[in-house]
């Protein structure tokens, strides 16, 4: 009968052995993500504008090594940014390669040179309008003092990750823009900390 016992602490012991080294290998990921944790933030307090190449190709990479299970939400919301921006965005290349050789085909014996000179024009014109990211990857809004949350964005985090007690400097900012820009459209990320900051003064 104490087989059974010992045969639970066992696998309830290599469970935990293995939960410590996700957490531990996704933590050494997380490390990756520190140039990037402005546009995190300004992804979720609310600012305007997709994640830039350079960090959405390190944000994906975390979010394939790290198990989903040990991931914040930020970093979910993060990657969903990316792939709408990225992965469904057609690339400009092909275009302009699809009307080279489009216009190469008409072409009558000598006057091959003379007649694929004017078709390049008209496409390229016509191709440029169409590479425009999705703007529909985040909360926009038209108030330009979000952006003065941007410095205090690491201490918002550490205050919802960690419950670390956010500055006084930060919370000025944080109360001022709430009264400069409507917190209607914010995420509950970002309205934790306001009401943190309206019970701390």
């Amino acid at each position: 009968m104490k087989r059974v016992p010992i045969l639970l602490v066992i696998f309830s012991s290599a469970s935990l052995v293995y939960n410590v080294h996700s957490q531990e290998s996704c933590f050494n990921l997380f490390i990756h993500l520190t140039p990037c944790l402005v546009e995190i933030s300004g992804l979720n307090i609310g600012l305007k504008g997709p994640i830039t190449y350079s960090c959405c190709s390190t944000i994906l990479d975390v979010a394939d090594n790290c198990p989903r299970g040990l991931q914040p939400f930020w970093l979910n919301k993060a990657e969903e940014n990316c792939i709408i921006t990225y992965r469904k965005t057609p690339p400009p290349t092909p275009p302009s390669n699809d009307g080279d050789i489009g216009t190469s085909p008409p072409s009558n014996g000598t006057d091959k040179g003379k007649s694929p000179p004017p078709p390049p024009p008209p496409p390229q014109s016509k191709q440029t309008p169409p590479p425009v990211p999705p703007s529909n990857c985040c909360n926009q809004q038209n108030c330009p003092d979000l952006n003065r949350l941007r410095p205090c964005a690491s201490q918002m985090f550490d205050y919802h990750n960690n419950k670390t007690p956010i500055s006084s400097s930060c919370c000025t900012i944080i109360l001022d823009v709430r009264e400069k820009c409507s917190p209607r459209g914010w995420t509950d990320f970002a309205i934790e900390c306001q009401n943190y900051c309206l019970n701390h003064p």
